[in-house]
């Protein structure tokens, strides 16, 4: 008898006739991926002895895919084992909203921080973002400044500091659209939603593409041929090496949650506490966004303009000698 996995009747047919049984639990009901059967203790000592295998070959870490489909139980485990041969070896788990319950019982150091993508890019889109992906993990709508705020609040606001430094944070991926298409194409846009992704304490992760200006097909068509042959569509990568430099250069971007404001309808202002750095971030498209003559030197700048003025889809980046009240 099986008991590796979970058989439900014989003969087993990987490759069933519709509206045939293959005969065992399989995700999604794809006969091509088997179901473990994780209550029986040796599938546990298998996936253990896997995952230990590769943290002793020198591997960082785990991205643990659909990590909420696995019994919580087993991931206590897991994490044990990784812990026991890298205490920084970093576990992410893909749980795509909230996720205090795997972040407070000791099951992950991490998710992949959907909530923080959407919402920049529903926000740096605003009316312009593309409607064609209807997912409710994944909601693709305009949102207001204030609106973008509460968000953040409440994300930031759920997990400890610790785990806020250890999310992956992510604009797009593998299983939702592109992140240049979401925002019909405009380049500009895109270059405000990364550095918004740099300013939040955890990791930013540039899905692959990004930096060629992948834009993906029907929705969610993101898993293209990365165009090792083909000229870019567009580069990115001169921006991504200056906010990684920038992240480097300023460490309380990679750690500290900024206290962000509301400027008018397009303005978004970012404040760093002992500091003295200030975020200015303008998603307008024509206007441009004036900035207060005492807000110390720009260290940082996404789009060149006057002085006192944020250009638009621009972000500037001030830092004072004096911290801020």
């Amino acid at each position: 008898m099986d008991l590796y996995h979970h058989i439900v009747s014989w003969p087993l047919r990987p490759y069933p006739a519709i509206g045939e049984s293959c005969g065992y639990h399989c995700w999604w009901n794809d006969p091509a991926l088997p179901k473990f059967n994780h209550a029986h203790p040796p599938v546990q000592e298998l996936l253990l002895d896997i995952g230990r295998y590769w943290l002793q070959a020198g591997i960082d870490g785990w991205r643990l895919d659909v990590a909420d489909e696995v019994p919580a139980g087993f991931w206590l485990q897991f994490r044990r084992m990784a812990k026991e041969v890298n205490a920084e070896a970093w576990i992410i788990g893909e749980i795509w909203e909230d996720a205090q319950s795997w972040l407070i019982g000791g099951h992950f150091d991490g998710v992949m921080n959907y909530r923080l993508g959407w919402s920049i890019l529903s926000w740096a889109g605003n009316k312009r973002l593309a409607r064609g992906y209807l997912n409710p993990q994944y909601p693709l709508h305009p949102l207001a400044t204030p609106e973008l705020i509460s968000i953040w609040q409440q994300t930031f606001s759920n997990y400890t500091p610790e785990v806020n430094r250890c999310q992956l944070n992510l604009l797009d991926s593998h299983d939702v659209p592109r992140a240049l298409r979401s925002l019909v194409g405009e380049v500009a846009a895109l270059r405000l939603a990364l550095t918004l992704l740099f300013m939040h304490p955890g990791a930013p992760c540039i899905y692959y593409g990004t930096e060629t200006g992948l834009n993906g097909g029907p929705e969610p068509g993101c898993r293209e041929a990365f165009p090792w042959k083909q000229p870019w569509q567009e580069n990115f990568s001169k921006l991504l090496q200056s906010l990684t430099g920038l992240r480097r250069k300023q460490p309380s971007l990679r750690t500290v949650e900024p206290l962000w404001r509301a400027i008018g309808r397009h303005g978004l202002v970012g404040v760093w506490p002992v500091t003295g750095l200030t975020a200015w971030l303008n998603r307008s498209r024509e206007d441009t966004l004036p900035i207060p003559v005492d807000q110390g030197r720009v260290v940082w700048r996404l789009v060149a303009g006057d002085t006192n003025r944020v250009s638009p889809q621009g972000v500037v980046l001030c830092q004072s000698t004096s911290s801020f009240r």
